[in-house]
């Protein structure tokens, strides 16, 4: 036995004289009383060992015989307090925290600083664990308690940590947050300048390269540093710079064209060899006494060249380019004796419509010189139209001699000379590149002959004429 504040505890016995020793006797029916068939084991309060210089826990339970199943006695053990927090002391959550065990009346039994043990523990705090069973709730909104029963010895493990220790990790957390935000936002920074940089240097020299340009002729390309995206939008500018001086440099010749064929046209309106004719039938129809055709003649001539050079515009309405070929079909029939025969089948509806000048007369002059038979056989010609989905298709019959294959293929792409080697303006070739310049290149002529039986010429003009 070994004293402990007056009283005996006895660690460990072979006397059997024990037996009848009364504070053995009483010792014993007290743990007979606490000890039942469904409290088959006891754990007594911890108690400071001089002997062993340690708390010790006292174990109480009851053996009986395995077989019979006769009670052979009582066991008393007692197990250092040490060995309990070696074996919880891994479960804590902090080292600035504590882990200790509780009994249900709320004394400590068992904690990793011995003057804490057999303390009391305040009725708030025991109140508080008891209601947050098997959870982590915070005390006195300063202490972290996480709480586990053991349901077999009505103790409580509770782990507790202060919640500005539980904060440290979270603010050192933050602050390395906010270093690596500012890192983040630097080298964001500094990429989106380099980023912005190498987008923006392109751009700035297609804005310089249009800004300096001092005509649409003039080519200012654009560096390609990279075939990335910016390098593929500098590729295609630089042809759009091309494809640009090229539309600008066809639109000088076409107006350059245009002016040539305007000037032909003045030129032409005058020939001194169509007005040489025309004054010849009229000498030689006063000769023969025939005044009032020769007057006759006189007045067709005023008004052929009135019609043609009445306006400076460029188009006419179809009923005047009508009234044009209608003049000077009667003119030519003074030297044909009549074997021309013109025959005009156009609605009135389309009379408005907008013409190039000077486009029927060419191509009736054209089937006069082409199908005029030499023996006396009459000419018809014919001006009719009909409508497709692009616009009105204008179109000369002859009843003539009909053009050659070679003449045919030739009559759209050169421009026919004179023998004494001078260009025809006003004809055929003119004609048609005069159409196509006005109204774009899917307009123009479209010619079709055959031997024998005649040639047809197409006008193709668009349903919106710009004027």
């Amino acid at each position: 036995m070994d004293s402990c504040d007056g009283a005996y505890d006895i660690y460990f016995s072979s006397n059997v004289s024990l037996e009848t020793s009364p504070f053995f006797q009483d010792h014993i029916k007290t743990l007979e009383s606490e000890l039942t068939p469904n409290n088959r084991e006891i754990w007594g309060l911890p108690f400071y060992s001089n002997q062993s210089n340690n708390f010790l826990l006292p174990y109480y339970r009851k053996i009986y015989f395995g077989k019979s199943g006769k009670k052979l006695g009582f066991l008393e053990s007692f197990i250092p307090v040490k060995l309990f927090n070696s074996s919880i002391e891994n479960t804590l959550f902090s080292d600035n925290g504590s882990l200790y065990i509780i009994n249900k009346e709320g004394i400590i039994i068992v904690h990793d600083d011995e003057s804490r043990i057999l303390k009391s523990m305040e009725p708030s705090k025991l109140d508080f664990l008891k209601k947050n069973l098997n959870k982590a709730s915070l005390f006195d909104d300063s202490i972290l308690c996480h709480t586990k029963t053991i349901p077999e010895k009505n103790w409580i493990i509770v782990n507790e940590v202060p919640k500005a220790v539980l904060l440290v990790p979270a603010k050192e957390m933050k602050f390395n947050f906010l270093i690596i935000g500012i890192i983040a936002l630097v080298c964001t920074v500094f990429l989106s300048f380099r980023l912005s940089t190498s987008i923006m240097k392109p751009i700035i020299e297609m804005e310089h390269s249009i800004s300096t340009m001092d005509n649409l002729v003039s080519r200012k390309y654009v560096p390609i540093h990279a075939l990335d995206e910016i390098g593929k939008l500098g590729k295609q500018y630089n042809h759009m710079i091309d494809r640009i001086a090229e539309a600008a440099e066809f639109e000088r010749k076409r107006d350059v064209q245009i002016k040539q064929y305007e000037l032909a046209l003045l030129q032409s309106q005058i020939k001194p060899h169509f007005l040489n004719n025309i004054l010849e039938n009229v000498c030689g129809l006063i000769e023969l006494g025939r005044i009032d055709d020769s007057l006759s003649l006189i007045q067709d001539t005023a008004d052929f060249y009135r019609s043609i050079l009445s306006t400076d515009n460029l188009l006419i309405s179809l009923e005047q380019e009508l009234k044009i070929v209608s003049l000077y079909i009667k003119i030519q029939n003074v030297r044909c004796n009549n074997r021309i025969r013109l025959e005009i089948d156009v609605p009135e509806q389309y009379y408005e419509k907008q013409i190039v000048k000077l486009t029927l007369q060419p191509l009736t002059e054209n089937a006069i010189q082409h199908g005029m038979d030499l023996f006396g056989k009459p000419l018809n010609i014919r001006i009719d139209c009909i409508e497709n989905e692009q616009g009105l298709i204008l179109r000369v019959h002859d009843s003539g001699l009909g053009m050659s294959r070679e003449i045919l293929d030739d009559i759209l792409k050169t421009e026919r000379k004179t023998s004494a080697g001078e260009p025809i303006h006003i004809g055929v070739y003119a004609t048609d590149q005069r159409l196509k310049l006005h109204f774009g290149i899917q307009h123009g002529l479209k010619y079709s002959s055959e031997m024998g039986s005649g040639t047809t010429a197409e006008i193709h003009l668009p349903w919106e004429i710009k004027i």
